[in-house]
């Protein structure tokens, strides 16, 4: 993360000081199997102090190649093999600024179809929820991730689209 202090104006204003940062882009890929969404198990975040249920996610690598970045990212936390990955489809693919005010930083976004006969291993502890309108709003009621709920969104619009 790089922080910018900058002056800056603009002809509705006088000269004023302006506050950014430039950071990586994040990528979050949804988990799918069968007709589940496949959570972890809470994880402590430091930035708000507890646990939190979110979907796969980190920095994307390289923008030119979010697949691979989006593989990495099930490969580290799931445990799923490349072979295990029956199909990979951009939810944001175009990546929406998380708060472009203040930062550069955007949000891309992949859902990842997961072999049926993918089973976690047993240190990865994996939660089901069904990816029906139940399941969805139910899970949309649980998750605290604005970034998490709106992958989630963005899936259930593209589902039920034409529904």
């Amino acid at each position: 993360m790089t922080i910018i202090g900058e002056r800056c104006s603009d002809s509705s204003r006088p000269a004023f000081e302006y506050w950014r940062i430039e950071r990586d882009d994040s990528l979050i890929v949804l988990p799918l199997q069968e007709d589940n969404i496949l959570l972890l198990e809470p994880v402590y975040r430091h930035g708000i102090g507890k646990s939190t249920l979110d979907f796969p996610g980190g920095r994307a690598a390289a923008i030119e190649d979010l697949e691979a970045s989006a593989l990495a990212i099930l490969k580290r936390e799931l445990s799923v093999s490349h072979e295990d990955v029956r199909k990979l489809t951009p939810l944001i693919g175009k990546g929406l600024f998380i708060n472009s005010s203040f930062s550069n930083q955007r949000l891309f976004a992949y859902a990842a179809r997961l072999a049926d006969s993918w089973v976690p291993p047993g240190e990865v502890k994996v939660l089901r929820y069904p990816a029906s309108r139940e399941g969805i709003g139910a899970l949309l009621a649980t998750l605290e991730c604005l970034q998490c709920r709106c992958v989630l969104t963005e899936f259930y619009l593209d589902k039920f689209r034409h529904a």
